[in-house]
């Protein structure tokens, strides 16, 4: 079938781009909170879900956000940063699923989101504006 505007194809490698950097910058706002706004709730959290000790998933999952974030948003090492956002958006769907009132913030449709743009950049690379080159 043809398509309707088939310049608009030219500019797929920015759309990539914009993917990209945007969860890039959302897990670097999620690290941010936790370290800044959300200390104590965050550790809190570990802890409902019997994971002790609490400081040290806390500290484990806040440095994974917060690298992921920075090497996605400059498009460092993406394949592997997707895999590892994606992940913990999986787990944070199923925690969200099974035990609504640990994760009040974000519903279980923005985990779920998150976590296929973060899977599909594992497919589609890194974009434009990249440290990454492909092989």
């Amino acid at each position: 079938m043809l398509s309707i505007f088939p310049q608009l194809f030219d500019y797929s490698l920015l759309a990539i781009t914009v993917l990209r950097v945007t969860l890039g910058v959302i897990f670097i706002f999620f690290a941010y909170g936790k370290l800044f706004r959300e200390r104590a709730m965050r550790i809190a959290f570990f802890d409902k879900l019997s994971l002790r000790p609490a400081i040290v998933f806390f500290s484990i999952v806040t440095g994974l956000e917060l690298i992921a974030g920075i090497f996605l948003t400059i498009g460092l090492f993406t394949q592997i940063m997707a895999l590892i956002t994606g992940t913990l958006m999986v787990l944070a769907t199923l925690i969200k699923w099974r035990r609504p009132d640990v994760l009040p913030y974000n519903t279980v449709e923005f985990y779920i989101l998150l976590a296929l743009v973060s899977y599909s950049l594992v497919f589609l690379g890194p974009g434009s504006f990249a440290f990454d080159l492909p092989l």
